[in-house]
């Protein structure tokens, strides 16, 4: 019987500069000792006033509100207060802005930060197309590839291990051997199953003579589809256009080169993916990552778009003449609304936590288990992945590593103690050091639950239960208070956007 291999996770750096101050906190403590210099230098009529400005600075840089300190809040209420000035906390979509069905370049109006994003159609041959979003800002090109999930919890541990054994070693080819992928996203998430398979099953396959066997199978299809919960799963690969752009100038330039070199590492990926024993379903194509994306914003549209599907390319069953998926001019929401704690959208309420903890403890590989698979509520689970190339990775952790070190003989000169954080932050940074010397790779990583509901009351009641079961995968989460629409984008949606 093999072992069961245990994984964990350094504590979240604080990023200090001196003493664990950040520069925000620097800049306030000159400030205080600026005032006090003004306070012994003034009349005495005037020192109290300055006295109680150093006070309310040095109360910035130190008190802790929610596990931030109040001038980490600074730019977070200067933003959203900006936001609620400019009117730009709520989004009316372009219900007009159609564009050229013929046009292979649909203008999908989405808000907020995914306003730079186009989607382009690219034959792939045999009359199909595959999906790619353009960001015109960032000069990134993404497609999106549907997986199917496995019964990875109910594996035995070896054949566990083999599946994160192969997976790593997909990871590991992004940060060697000259790997142009710059960012993935892995995204699951759980939808109300409208039935609508079952019932396109039943009516294609099914035999209906009248029967009371064939009455009693319609009835139990029409109460059970309606209340199961259905999961997808996506893996979004994105490239950036000037990481590649020899690869790009040797194509022949623009955005068709850039998406051709694009389809090679997708096929490169898919490869590596069935090595890794990932069921892969395809590649989205513009109607059905359109589907993807106006679903995230109008729950209510699951059923519809479910039933479509009955033009002659597509499965038996559907909607008689309805292609599958909607036109990508039409994926963005009629109206969204920011709040300080949740985003509206057209039918559905969202609330957005960042992951600022994994586990510290050994953990097995299933960690996430209680929260992918024992969720009642509608979910998304989302991972944005980006390899660092060997010699960036190395100058980040020497740096860090020299930062330690700084900060050891600062707090020995000044007789601060050393407490069992710092000296596993050092510890962390050593491992990381001791792991690219060995051949390993570097990725920066961010993780984000995104929760929804229709309703406020019923909001509250899944965040409640989202909390719960990430605190039993060993997950600490942050709710994004005042960036919840930027939080949304990230987290809710296959489109593999980055974070600052």
């Amino acid at each position: 019987m093999v072992a069961e291999r245990t994984y964990r996770f350094g504590p979240l750096e604080r990023g200090g500069i001196l003493l664990g101050m950040r520069w925000p906190q620097l800049g306030l403590m000159v400030g205080v000792m600026l005032c006090i210099l003004g306070a012994l230098r003034s009349p005495v009529i005037l020192a109290p006033g300055w006295i109680a400005l150093a006070g309310a600075l040095g109360f910035i840089a130190f008190v802790r509100v929610d596990d931030r300190n109040l001038d980490q809040w600074v730019p977070i209420l200067f933003g959203f207060t900006m936001q609620k000035v400019m009117g730009e906390t709520v989004f009316r979509g372009a219900l007009f802005r159609t564009g050229n069905s013929s046009d292979h370049l649909s203008k999908t109006a989405l808000p907020g930060p995914l306003s730079s994003l186009v989607m382009l159609s690219v034959p792939v041959g045999n009359g199909r197309y595959v999906a790619v979003v353009k960001d015109a800002r960032r000069g990134t090109f993404t497609a999106v590839l549907q997986v199917q999930g496995s019964q990875f919890a109910l594996l035995e541990s070896g054949d566990q291990q083999a599946r994160v054994d192969a997976w790593g070693e997909l990871l590991a080819g992004l940060t060697i051997g000259g790997g142009r992928l710059s960012r993935i996203q892995w995204l699951e998430r759980t939808l109300p199953d409208s039935g609508d398979q079952l019932q396109r099953h039943w009516r294609v396959r099914g035999h209906h003579d009248g029967s009371w066997a064939a009455e009693a199978y319609q009835e139990v299809i029409d109460a059970a589809g309606p209340v199961a919960q259905r999961h997808e799963t996506f893996l979004s690969f994105q490239l950036r256009a000037r990481d590649v752009r020899r690869a790009v100038q040797r194509a022949g330039g623009g955005d068709h080169a850039a998406c051709t070199v694009l389809l090679g590492e997708l096929r490169t990926m898919e490869a590596a993916l069935a090595r890794a024993s990932i069921n892969t379903v395809g590649w989205l194509p513009p109607r059905a990552l359109a589907a993807v994306i106006r679903m995230t914003y109008d729950p209510y549209s699951i059923e519809m778009i479910d039933a479509r599907g009955g033009a002659a390319s597509d499965r038996a069953g559907g909607l008689t003449g309805l292609p599958s998926g909607i036109d990508p001019a039409i994926a963005g929401p009629v109206r969204t609304v920011t709040s300080w704690d949740h985003y509206r959208t057209d039918s559905g309420f969202h609330t957005t936590y960042w992951i600022n903890g994994w586990p510290r403890v050994p953990s097995p590989a299933a960690f996430l288990a209680p929260l992918l698979m024992e969720t009642t509520c509608r979910r998304t689970v989302s991972l944005v992945v980006e390899p660092m190339p060997g010699r960036k990775a190395e100058k980040a952790v020497n740096r860090r590593r020299m930062a330690h070190l700084g900060e050891q003989q600062m707090r020995d000169k000044v007789g601060k103690v050393t407490t069992q954080r710092d000296m596993a932050e050092a510890s962390e940074v050593e491992r990381r050091e001791q792991e690219l010397i060995a051949g390993f790779g570097a990725f920066r990583f961010h993780g984000f639950v995104t929760v929804s509901a229709d309703d406020l009351d019923g909001l509250a009641e899944a965040c409640g239960e989202a909390e719960t079961l990430a605190s039993r995968s060993r997950l600490e989460m942050v709710r994004l208070v005042g960036e919840q629409d930027q939080g949304f984008s990230v987290a809710a949606l296959p489109l593999a956007v980055g974070v600052s």
